[in-house]
């Protein structure tokens, strides 16, 4: 069920998903699987969401939009009862979760009592650049989560392995990402 649907970008239209993406996020997160028959389910399926859209209507978004949309977060924190984010995005900058805007924002949330889910990122490393170093991934109050590969076997999951395309390593500050996959 969604609650409510907002845009903090000015340069969006509306404030549906019109790339999919966060319509995707949200099925793995709530999904209630009535088109599979309940064998495909969100990990929550009885979740309430919210969806803040950051980006504008050609699928950009500055890191100030989603600075802006954990405001949000927090200042509708009482009255919608959030206790849970989840930011499937990635900065394109390699800084210290010390200097990032994201992860400073991300620890807000953290700190009033929300829980902060963020992609490992899409991409694995590469020659000077390492997704695990991007905010708000590389952040350790932030639960960061990387992708798998299931490869449809039933009868065991010790068959399914870390995507290769997911982002994983140790942060420039020590820590290793993802937590968990």
């Amino acid at each position: 069920t969604r609650l409510v649907q907002v845009s903090v970008n000015p340069g969006a239209k509306s404030t549906g998903d019109i790339y999919g993406h966060g319509t995707h996020v949200s099925g793995i997160i709530a999904g209630s699987g009535a088109d599979s028959g309940g064998l495909y389910s969100g990990i929550a399926p009885e979740a309430t969401l919210i969806g803040v859209r950051i980006s504008d209507d050609k699928g950009q978004a500055y890191e100030s939009d989603v600075v802006a949309a954990m405001q949000w977060v927090l200042d509708h924190q009482s009255q919608y009862n959030i206790r849970v984010v989840n930011l499937s995005i990635n900065s394109t900058v390699e800084q210290s979760y010390h200097t990032s805007p994201l992860s400073a924002a991300a620890e807000i949330l953290w700190f009033n009592r929300i829980v902060v889910v963020a992609s490992a990122g899409n991409r694995t490393w590469q020659p000077g650049y390492n997704p695990v170093n991007t905010a708000p991934a590389n952040d350790p109050f932030v639960i960061t989560v990387g992708a798998s590969m299931e490869t449809g076997s039933w009868l065991s999951f010790l068959d399914d392995y870390e995507a290769l395309f997911s982002a994983h390593g140790i942060t420039a500050d020590g820590f290793a990402k993802p937590d968990l996959i």
